[in-house]
């Protein structure tokens, strides 16, 4: 498609990672699958002592016919484990601290599962009402776009306008494209001389009923991931990474000076 070498359509696989302080909503979560670990390391300690008290000397009838029964019981967990992959047994015989990490290795993706889920439940991403085919016009698409990006959380120094570039024909949809350019003035350049765009495609098929909403995504400047609203939680950072590339590709001596904090002296020359 032509506009592929602007915006790629490669679909997302990830997120990127949103971190933050463990909220109120997340801690009995948090109390109930440490409770629940504990008791898996007294399960499985427990079946590794009985594995090894089994297969010690002994005497009398009683203890043959116990010897009989264990027997029989790794004769079946040994075939149950060729057909069909299981690890219960190696788990049994593992020793008490690989079984103690293992446990906390649970753990810990447990809780983290468990504080995204109450993070996203308490602060979900957010999107728009997006307008159906038959709504859409060239600048309700402008609008819409600006009313999306707005939903954005960045500081106040930022400052973007948002415009049409294009309309493509392609096969059976249309496909229009908007661009939002983002900048920091200053009052010593109040025209940035730096920005970082994010490209909008609208498609709109032309077979689609006209009460079918949009399709929309979007991409950062030099990034091939297409997002799509509501799928992903916006960053500012996404922004200042652009900001600083370009940066330092008009000064490639800046490294010799000054590694670190690169945006600050961004602001400062500005």
């Amino acid at each position: 498609m032509p506009h592929q070498a602007l915006c790629p359509r490669y679909e997302q696989d990830t997120a990127p990672p949103f971190r933050s302080s463990v909220s109120g909503t997340a801690r009995p979560l948090q109390d109930g699958v440490l409770s629940t670990v504990t008791g898996l390391q007294k399960v499985l300690r427990a079946q590794s002592r009985g594995l090894t008290q089994s297969s010690d000397g002994g005497k009398g009838n009683g203890f043959s016919e116990k010897k009989m029964n264990v027997t029989k019981n790794v004769k079946f967990e040994k075939e149950a484990n060729e057909d069909k992959g299981s690890t219960s047994q190696a788990m049994a015989t593992e020793d008490p601290q690989d079984i103690t990490k293992i446990a906390l290795t649970l753990a810990k993706d447990a809780i983290t599962a468990a504080v995204k889920s109450a993070e996203e439940a308490e602060n979900p991403v957010k999107n728009i009402d997006w307008i159906t085919h038959g709504e859409f016009t060239e600048e309700k698409g402008r609008q819409q776009v600006e009313e999306f990006v707005l939903n954005w959380e960045y500081q106040g120094r930022w400052e973007h306008y948002t415009e049409f570039l294009r309309k493509e024909d392609v096969l059976h949809s249309f496909y229009y494209i908007y661009c939002v350019r983002w900048s920091i003035p200053t009052a010593r350049r109040p025209i940035a001389q730096i920005t970082a765009s994010v490209y909008f495609t609208i498609k709109v098929n032309k077979n689609k009923p006209l009460d079918t909403p949009i399709d929309v995504s979007y991409v950062f400047e030099g990034h091939s991931l297409v997002h799509r609203p509501g799928e992903i939680r916006f960053r500012e950072k996404w922004l200042r990474d652009i900001i600083e590339a370009k940066y330092v590709l008009m000064n490639p001596n800046i490294f010799q000076f000054n590694s670190i904090g690169i945006f600050q002296n961004i602001l400062g020359d500005f």
